[in-house]
C-alpha cells in the first residue's frame, strides 16, 4: 500500500513477501501473525511509515481488507453469514431447520446469518456436521471465522494517551483480545477436528 515511495528492489521483495503471506494464509485459514508482521520488517527494509505502530496497524487492516475481498469473490456474499444463507436457501431449508441442525437456538442462528455472532461462538462439532449438511466447503469457513476474529472488537479504543481511563481500556481490550484468540483457536482444532471425523464417518471406509 506504500510501493510509491519504496525503491524498485524493495517492492519486488515486498511483493515476495506478501505472496508467501497469501499462501501462508490459504494453507492456514488465519490472517498474518504479529510475527508475520515482523517477519517483513526484518526480511526487507521498509520505510517507517510501515515500520511504526501505525504503520503496522494499516498493513494488518490492509491485509484483512483482502482477504475479506478474497473471499467475497471466492463465495460470491458479501460476510460469511450471507454465505451461509445462500447455501441454506439453495437446498430449501428453512432457518429453523437449520438452526436444529447447528444446535442453536433459532435466535441465536438468526444472528449468525446476520453477521452479529461469530460462527466459532457455536459448538464446533454441531457446526462441522452442519457444513457437510448444507455441502460448505470448511476451508471457505475456517477463512471467514478467522476473519470474524477482530482485534479491538470486544472494546473501543481511544487515540488518546497519559490518561487513567484510556490506559484501563486499552488494557482490557488486550485481555479480551487474547482471551478471544485462545477460545477462538481452541475452536478451530476442535472443528478441524471433527470435520475429519465427518468426512470419515461419510466414506465408505468409515462406515
Amino acid at each position: 500500500m506504500n510501493a510509491e515511495v519504496l525503491k524498485s528492489n524493495e517492492t519486488e521483495e515486498l511483493g515476495e513477501f506478501g505472496e508467501l503471506v497469501r499462501r501462508a494464509f490459504k494453507a492456514s485459514g488465519q490472517p498474518p501473525s504479529a510475527n508475520a508482521v515482523e517477519s517483513a520488517v526484518e526480511l526487507v527494509e521498509l520505510p517507517e511509515s510501515v515500520t511504526s505502530l501505525a504503520g503496522k496497524q494499516r498493513f494488518y487492516f490492509a491485509m484483512r481488507e483482502r482477504m475479506k475481498h478474497s473471499l467475497q469473490e471466492d463465495t460470491g456474499a458479501p460476510t460469511l453469514g450471507a454465505f451461509i444463507r445462500a447455501m441454506r436457501t439453495q437446498l430449501s431449508i428453512s432457518e429453523a431447520a437449520a438452526a436444529q441442525m447447528a444446535d442453536l437456538p433459532l435466535p441465536a442462528y438468526m444472528q449468525l446469518e446476520a453477521g452479529r455472532m461469530p460462527v466459532w461462538r457455536a459448538p464446533a462439532p454441531t457446526i462441522a456436521t452442519f457444513c457437510k449438511a448444507l455441502h460448505i466447503d470448511t476451508s471457505l469457513l475456517l477463512r471467514w471465522a478467522s476473519l470474524e476474529l477482530a482485534p479491538g472488537a470486544t472494546f473501543g479504543r481511544i487515540d488518546t494517551t497519559g490518561e487513567d481511563r484510556t490506559a484501563a481500556l486499552g488494557s482490557l481490550g488486550r485481555d479480551a483480545d487474547q482471551a478471544a484468540a485462545q477460545d477462538f483457536e481452541t475452536w478451530r482444532q476442535e472443528f478441524i477436528s471433527a470435520s475429519g471425523a465427518a468426512s470419515a464417518d461419510s466414506s465408505p471406509s468409515g462406515r
